[in-house]
């Protein structure tokens, strides 16, 4: 997705160090933090340059064993080579502090260098995501194939679950949906529906959930029935025949869908699982 953003916003123009970008950003950084990590700005640089030479020093001082990445190789003239970095930084978080700040991090600087951009096109600041969403719902647009593709289901199961979710595929006669679109499609999926956000605090991540979405970062979006019933029967082993029958009689009075579908997206894989565990 950030790739995409990047590629529509001709990203390779902008340097870090020009005066246009120092301009807007300026404007854009301090907003950004006031606005997202109040309780956290005092201890944070005070000017975009300064965070992202911390924040590149911090992860070359500790970037995980194994770790095939490496910030030194970064040109930060033009940041977009590190932003787009991010998701290969989702494949090794954790839960430790250490690890959450890393991501925190890449995530502050993905929103404040697109923001940036933004404002530099746009000869004017931009501040808020509804601004981004409004900038690229006019430019980029999803096809429903795509959407499958990407979260690892083919177009009837996609179907399936968009009218499950709202009785009825509301994109059933589209051939593409907008940004806006995708991004609530995408929040009602694979968010928690208990910690799904309409605020600002949107992405923060609740303590007692930092696991769960780890886990979807490493193993993917979707899980089979076999894996929702290995995990919820906590099995050492491929589940049975039997063990089939017995998440069938759990699991399909309270979660109709279950019997329609044979991959689910991760929040729905994460009730069936804790319902089974505690059956």
């Amino acid at each position: 997705m950030i790739e995409i953003f990047l590629s529509y916003l001709n990203q390779n123009k902008y340097s870090i160090e020009s005066p246009v970008y120092k301009k807007y950003s300026s404007l854009v950084y301090p907003k950004f933090i006031g606005d997202r990590f109040d309780e956290y700005k005092n201890g944070l640089p005070d000017n975009f340059n300064d965070f992202v030479l911390r924040f590149k020093n911090y992860f070359n001082e500790n970037t995980p064993d194994g770790a095939d990445i490496n910030m030194s190789e970064f040109n930060f003239k033009n940041l977009s080579s590190a932003v787009v970095k991010l998701d290969d930084v989702t494949g090794f978080i954790s839960s430790s502090e250490r690890n959450l700040y890393l991501f925190f991090g890449f995530f502050i600087i993905q929103y404040v260098h697109i923001l940036t951009i933004i404002s530099i096109r746009k000869r004017t600041p931009v501040y808020f995501k509804e601004d981004i969403l409004k900038y690229f719902d006019r430019k980029i647009q999803f096809s429903q194939a795509a959407i499958a593709k990407e979260w690892e289901v083919d177009n009837d199961t996609l179907s399936k679950w968009l009218e499950i979710m709202y009785q009825s595929n509301p994109f059933v006669k589209r051939k593409r949906i907008n940004l806006s679109e995708y991004l609530r499609v995408y929040n009602d999926f694979f968010i928690l529906k208990n910690e799904r956000k309409t605020g600002d605090d949107y992405f923060m991540i609740p303590e007692e959930r930092i696991n769960f979405y780890i886990m979807t970062a490493v193993k993917g979006k979707t899980y089979t029935k076999s894996e929702v019933i290995e995990l919820g029967f906590n099995l050492d082993d491929k589940p049975t025949t039997t063990h089939y029958t017995q998440a069938k009689k759990i699991l399909s009075e309270k979660f109709p869908y279950y019997k329609r579908i044979n991959k689910f997206p991760n929040s729905w894989a994460l009730e069936l699982i804790e319902q089974l565990k505690v059956r």
